[in-house]
């Protein structure tokens, strides 16, 4: 079953989030490591309102698929390093295995 990791970005009263940089320069970085490895698809939310001001959604093939990927220490290294450049604050990951889904009938 495909999994699903929610990274959450908190919103505090000193929390900065760079959209731009995240969309134009992160996400690239992530995808140009993780696609060959399981990365199926990402999303990016933002929320005016709440505890989280964005939150990105990677579906990969599987939790094996993506331990593995974040077993690459010079990858999973090179992410988390440019985490900096968008956000001071440290996100809220969890993890979730797909039971369900739907889509509008076309």
């Amino acid at each position: 079953m495909p999994t699903v990791i929610s990274i959450f970005y908190p919103r505090t009263a000193t929390s900065t989030f760079d959209l731009d940089y995240y969309l134009s320069s992160h996400l690239p970085l992530v995808v140009g490591y993780w696609y060959p490895r399981g990365l199926q698809r990402y999303h990016v939310e933002t929320y005016a309102e709440g505890p989280y001001t964005v939150k990105a959604e990677l579906v990969w093939d599987s939790l094996d698929a993506f331990k593995a990927a974040a077993g690459v220490e010079e990858e999973i290294g090179a992410i988390f390093a440019d985490a900096k450049n968008y956000s001071n604050e440290a996100p809220v990951q969890l993890f979730g295995e797909v039971v369900g889904s739907g889509e509008k009938p076309k």
